[in-house]
């Protein structure tokens, strides 16, 4: 049987040979920048890059990396602005960084690095800061004549470089503690530590109290003995010494743990408190006095200070101010020798320590009896008409000082005015008023109480004690500015200057004498007490704004919606 022949099917078309295969070779890396660093040799240029952008996090935030490469963008060089890792990069990086690490959220991660940004930003600031003011202070000087040398420090030795290292060092371990202290109470007021709990009550009623948190974190105030010693470290020992008691006491009133006061109790009364002290230690322990609180002093109290007559030659000696209040201590030293004058009595002299004066005692009225009247107005005998001069010819001096004083405060509240123009004027007006009356008779009725004494004490009975007396019957006219509410400001700034005052008089008398970085536990202790009152009262024992922020820019976290709610209400107020 044939068989049948199967059609032929199509040709089968072979397929076509593969491609060649190319060898992918990767081009060399672009040369760096000319002045930019290359990275180092075990990177990779990705890796450099990323670790460049992780590296600047601790000096830049994002949103100053995105302004600061928009400037470089449009001013750099074409090669440099194009190194410069876009904005997205560098939030993609910080994000996959924070993802890879044990963080909880990106806040967490970015702690440190926002911490480390503060404190080299107080670092800068406060050495700008303090060598600007340096700077002005010696041009001023130049222009009165006087040629200030400046001191040559080793590098990094220089007191305002000391100042601003104890500053950065003290915000960032103010933050790191916070959160140390913070973390740790959380921790151990899990159920998993129940069992150091029972085994440490002491230790957990210590750690887990509300309070830990702003005491441990004031440890960060052993940074201050970087600080050199000297009057600016005294100062700030006792302003952050008033200020804590001060809010600790806004504090007690507000829960109202103080009790009702009469209308008359206030804080104005620390002012003739002070007054007292700081008139004692002018006359007395000059050395020891601020020199630009008794120069304010002595500008207006001429009628108390007798020029030189304008008849006199040049070559005539005439006693300066400190040698007429030295005259006014020797005086009560010798407690007060009557007078006589010379020109009853040609014959009397004075004593050898008041041989400087006598220019001015040989002036003096025949009928005056007081040698200390003699001194202080010679022309003449009324102490009382004395008293009321001063008054009537300082007044309007004093208010020169204080119109211009006030005014250039109030341009920055220029929006009051415009909104309402004879109430702001009112208010401007009587703060003016205010102030001129309270200087004008704080510094005058020192002055003159302490003539009143010579007529109404013996000679011997207190010499001394009666310039605390003659200070704070002078300081009793900070009633009159606490009626407008402003009492507060100068009778906290006068304390602060008479504790520190008192110090210093007591260390040159051997009251009682300095231990070596003493201070610092004060601050340290202050410091606590100030982040104990903001958290548990708030703006109630904190009452000034800018130390609230400043107190949450050392704690490191975000101001909280009740201090933004304040501050929004009092911008909108003024």
């Amino acid at each position: 049987m044939a068989s049948v022949q199967q059609p032929p099917g199509p040709a089968q078309v072979p397929p076509p040979p593969p491609p060649p295969e190319y060898t992918t070779v990767p081009l060399p890396p672009p040369p760096p920048p000319p002045g930019a660093s290359a990275p180092p040799p075990h990177l990779s240029p990705s890796q450099a890059r990323q670790f460049l952008i992780l590296s600047l996090r601790y000096v830049i935030s994002p949103k100053e990396y995105a302004s600061l490469r928009k400037l470089l963008k449009f001013r750099a060089p074409t090669s440099i602005s194009n190194a410069v890792p876009p904005r997205r990069e560098f939030d993609a990086v910080i994000k996959e960084a924070a993802r890879n690490s044990s963080a909880d959220d990106l806040e967490d991660f970015d702690f440190v690095p926002s911490a480390t940004r503060a404190a080299v930003r107080a670092l800068v600031l406060t050495k700008v800061g303090l060598e600007a003011f340096d700077f002005v202070g010696r041009l001023l000087q130049r222009r009165k004549g006087v040629i200030v040398k400046r001191e040559v420090y080793p590098r990094f030795h220089s007191p305002n470089s000391r100042t601003a290292v104890s500053i950065a060092t003290m915000l960032f371990m103010h933050r790191m503690l916070s959160r140390f202290f913070t973390t740790l109470r959380s921790n151990l007021l899990l159920a998993s530590a129940k069992t150091f709990r029972k085994r440490h009550p002491k230790t957990t009623r210590l750690l887990t109290s509300s309070l830990a948190p702003s005491f441990g974190a004031s440890l960060a105030g052993i940074a201050l003995a970087i600080h050199p010693e000297g009057e600016r470290r005294l100062g700030i020992i006792v302003y952050i010494l008033a200020k804590s008691l001060e809010y600790a006491f806004n504090l007690a009133d507000a829960k109202g743990l103080v009790g009702k006061r009469p209308w008359w109790f206030g804080s104005w009364l620390f002012f003739p408190l002070a007054q007292a002290q700081l008139l004692h230690s002018f006359v007395f322990d000059r050395d020891c006095f601020p020199d630009a609180y008794g120069k304010f002093i002595m500008t207006y109290s001429g009628d108390y200070v007798t020029p030189k007559p304008e008849a006199y030659a040049a070559k005539v000696k005439w006693p300066t101010t400190n040698e007429v209040i030295d005259g006014i201590a020797n005086i009560a030293r010798l407690r007060y020798p009557p007078f006589v004058s010379p020109v009853l009595n040609p014959t009397a002299t004075l004593p050898k320590s008041l041989k400087r004066i006598a220019p001015i005692t040989s002036l003096a009225h025949p009928i005056t009896s007081s040698l200390h009247c003699a001194l202080c107005h010679p022309y003449n005998p009324s102490c009382a008409h004395t008293y009321v001069s001063a008054l009537v010819h300082q007044l309007p001096r004093v208010g020169k000082f204080f119109a211009a004083l006030y005014i250039i405060s109030a341009i920055p509240k220029w929006r009051a005015f415009v909104a309402n123009p004879p109430k702001a004027l009112f208010k401007l007006v009587a703060s003016i008023l205010q102030s001129s009356v309270f200087i004008t008779g704080a510094i005058t009725t020192a002055w003159g109480s302490l003539c009143l004494a010579q007529n109404v004490l013996p000679r011997t009975f207190l010499p001394g004690g009666r310039f605390y007396i003659a200070g704070m019957l002078g300081g009793m006219w900070a009633l009159v500015q606490s009626f407008g509410g402003g009492a507060r400001a100068s009778a906290m700034y006068s304390m602060r200057t008479a504790m520190v005052n008192l110090w210093k008089v007591g260390v040159k008398h051997g009251w009682w004498r300095s231990y070596k970085n003493g201070d610092v536990v004060i601050f340290v202790l202050c410091l606590g007490l100030c982040n104990a009152v903001w958290e548990m009262g708030g703006e109630k024992g904190v009452n000034e704004g800018w130390v609230r922020k400043a107190l949450e820019i050392m704690k490191g976290g975000k101001r909280t919606e009740e201090v933004e709610k304040v501050e929004g209400e009092k911008k909108k107020a003024q």
